[in-house]
């Protein structure tokens, strides 16, 4: 269970906000109330009177009494729907719960969504949340969602995340730890929120404490007691994030037996999921690059002591064979063809170097997996100019050859 409290209001807006635009999904059933009545009311009601749909069919309803006739209209549910509303409103008492309902919560909806809104999203009349009392829950068009709740509480949300991201920006430097972990979001760092504690121990309540507060960007519950203790060789003082201690140097090659854990991890589940993989698959280019390019390729490597770390040496952490590529709804994998498939693991730490950057076109894991390409594409780059320059001086070579034999044997026919 979680009990700690986010320092910062920031951490609680996001908490509150869906996962998919960097939130908890931890909505409260206080904000969403209004929403909630509005959705039911536009979804319930209308099937209680007899109406006329878009194709002039009649449509009996379930209660057509003349009290609720009388309450809403004969004919305010007609196809189209402009202003379904409009008699109830008109009509309202100070005792017509309904109608009194109504008036409140739209009035609450749009005043919290004009609070976080854009001026442009303000004056968009595609948005449910802009249309007038007398059309609630109803687009323009007079049509209806397929859930009025829903789509009330998504545009509401969507504006708050991009106030907030705004707020951000403008409010914390790059530098700030709060502002790395909303800047460094990503769909896939998320996926734990779908994973709490549970009896099967996939993730243990102390490392969900952990987690929760890096990925708000908070002080890290499990640290507290030791913030401002020293550690390595420099005697940096422990932060509350833990963000100086997590960029440390390991000894004893350490980050190189993170490395390998996550390899391993990662080959296992393949292994799992059926699909041949190699680590450090040293020679994968063999039977893709003709000779003698691969041959120089191979004896460059094997001239050297540590393979792995030869100048310009392509190896990637895993080479998998078949890797599942496609869909389909045949089987689970949810692949109709396979491919050869290249990984390379790489971690990088909360600081400076990854974080302190114009983070809005590209995260930092993004920014990191790019300049691993870019370094692979710059190595093969490099062997090219290699082999080409070798390919030169043997030309070279034979041609002073076969400039020599041709005076040798031009001075014979003398």
């Amino acid at each position: 269970m979680l009990t700690y409290v986010p320092k910062y209001s920031v951490a609680h807006e996001r908490a509150r906000l869906p996962v998919r635009l960097k939130g908890l999904g931890l909505r409260g059933a206080r904000d969403r109330r209004y929403a909630q009545f509005i959705g039911g009311a536009a979804q319930s009601i209308i099937p209680l009177l007899t109406r006329e749909d878009k194709d002039n069919n009649t449509i009996e309803g379930r209660m057509n009494f003349p009290c609720l006739i009388n309450m809403f209209g004969e004919d305010s549910f007609n196809f189209p729907l402009i202003s379904p509303w409009e008699y109830m409103l008109n009509n309202r008492r100070p005792n017509q719960n309904i109608a009194n309902a109504m008036h409140h919560g739209w009035s609450h909806l749009q005043l919290t969504f004009q609070q976080v809104v854009s001026t442009e999203a303000s004056e968009n009349q595609d948005l449910l949340i802009n249309q007038p009392i007398e059309r609630a829950g109803f687009h323009s068009d007079g049509t209806i969602p397929r859930s009025v709740t829903r789509e009330i509480t998504m545009e509401i949300e969507s504006a708050r995340s991009t106030y907030l991201g705004k707020q951000i920006a403008n409010t914390l430097s790059k530098k700030h730890y709060e502002r790395w972990a909303w800047d460094g979001w990503t769909k896939l760092g998320a996926s734990f929120v779908t994973s709490p504690p549970d009896g099967i121990g996939m993730i243990k309540d102390v490392e969900w404490r952990t987690i929760i507060a890096t990925y708000l960007g908070q002080p890290d519950p499990n640290l507290a007691a030791l913030v401002g203790r020293f550690f390595g060789k420099k005697g940096d003082k422990l932060d509350e994030y833990g963000a100086n201690l997590a960029s440390a140097c390991l000894p004893g090659a350490g980050f190189r037996i993170i490395h390998n854990k996550q390899q391993d991890l990662i080959v296992s589940m393949m292994k799992l999921a059926g699909i041949h993989s190699v680590k450090e698959a040293i020679n994968f280019l063999q039977g893709k690059v003709g000779d003698p390019f691969m041959k120089r390729y191979a004896e460059h490597l094997t001239s050297q002591e540590g393979r792995r770390n030869a100048p310009h040496a392509i190896i990637p952490d895993i080479h998998a064979i078949n890797f599942p590529t496609g869909k389909q709804t045949v089987n689970d994998s949810g692949a109709t063809h396979c491919a050869e498939a290249f990984f390379e693991i790489k971690s990088f730490q909360p600081n400076n170097t990854r974080y302190n950057h114009n983070n809005t076109k590209i995260n930092p894991a993004d920014r990191r997996a790019k300049r691993l390409f870019n370094n692979t594409v710059e190595n093969s780059r490099n062997l090219t100019k290699t082999t080409l320059k070798k390919w030169l001086e043997m030309a070279e070579m034979v041609l002073l050859d076969l400039s020599r034999q041709l005076r040798v044997n031009s001075l014979e026919d003398r």
